[in-house]
């Protein structure tokens, strides 16, 4: 994926010129491809500017699901899988998405499905600092 895809400005600047791109003759595929877009993305955003005008790129507040898990929680839930299973009375040597899901719910009191916690534990592995082995 691009970079910069931070701030929703970025976002914006990137959308021009992906569309920029579109105007000079390139197909949203061709774009797309370039970029790392999902070609029904510039399509849409073809669309929201043939429509709407260069605000139609802008961002919109979204509806949605609020997270599970806040920032704050998030931090804690990092440290936790940097210290081990075994440091908090888990027979495991590892982390798992499922022992990941007991403590969240141990925790925070939140159940969340294990499928959701692979997906947390993928990111939170990401935050964590590599070992110099």
């Amino acid at each position: 994926k691009h970079e910069g895809a931070h701030s929703p400005q970025a976002r914006f600047v990137h959308r021009l010129h992906c569309l920029v791109l579109v105007g000079m003759g390139w197909s949203c595929y061709q774009v797309a491809k370039v970029f790392g877009d999902d070609p029904r993305s510039i399509e849409r955003w073809v669309h929201e500017l043939q429509h709407h005008g260069v605000d139609g790129l802008r961002e919109r507040p979204h509806s949605g699901r609020h997270a599970s898990l806040d920032e704050a929680q998030m931090q804690g839930l990092a440290a936790v899988l940097a210290s081990g299973p075994r440091n908090l009375g888990y027979a495991a040597d590892a982390w798992s998405a499922d022992l990941l899901r007991n403590e969240i719910a141990r925790r925070f009191g939140v159940a969340l499905s294990v499928r959701h916690c692979r997906r947390l534990f993928c990111r939170l592995q990401k935050s964590l600092p590599r070992s110099s082995d």
